[in-house]
């Protein structure tokens, strides 16, 4: 596992935070239509998101397999 190359993107999600007030005045009727756009600032902390690794081939999983059962 391991950050994403831009992780330290993801701290402009802190900005949804922020703006969660607003956002939530739009879903109740009160806010303007255009407040919704502020929730695009959480998207920004997927960059937080680690990175996983590839699965590995069948090959490979036969592979250890057998060396993991040799007594």
């Amino acid at each position: 596992m391991k950050m994403q190359k831009y992780w330290y993107l993801g701290f402009l999600g802190l900005i949804g935070l922020y703006k969660l007030p607003v956002f939530w005045t739009a879903l109740t009727g009160t806010g303007h239509w255009s407040d919704f756009l502020n929730i695009l600032w959480l998207l920004w902390f997927f960059y937080f998101v680690p990175e996983t690794k590839p699965e590995a081939t069948t090959q490979d999983r036969s592979e250890n397999l057998g060396d993991s059962h040799d007594n």
